[in-house]
């Protein structure tokens, strides 16, 4: 079978095309595009330095205090390490 380059490429782009359109990679995408929205509306995190006593801070923050890395889980006012409302991401380490 003698082809010429226009009728071959053509060819292959409608194969492509059709193999694009069928359920299994539909179906893919479809999925696919579900995790990227729902990682899309996840807060990102935000670095606010040192923790400062009293002052707010929004759920996904995250703040050093007393030589640790804290993420808050929810909106607060209090010390990191004080309540439920924060985490700590990475501990302060020993090594000099």
């Amino acid at each position: 079978m003698n082809l010429n380059p226009d009728d071959f490429a053509e060819m292959v782009v409608t194969t492509i095309k059709k193999s694009l359109e069928g359920p299994l990679v539909k179906g893919r995408f479809e999925s696919l595009e579900q995790r990227i929205a729902a990682l899309e509306i996840r807060p990102v995190p935000t670095f606010r330095g040192e923790h400062r006593e009293g002052k707010g801070y929004r759920a996904n923050t995250l703040t050093t205090h007393a030589g640790s890395l804290w993420v808050s889980m929810m909106s607060t006012t209090s010390v990191p390490g004080t309540d439920p409302s924060w985490q700590r991401a990475v501990k302060k380490s020993d090594v000099r």
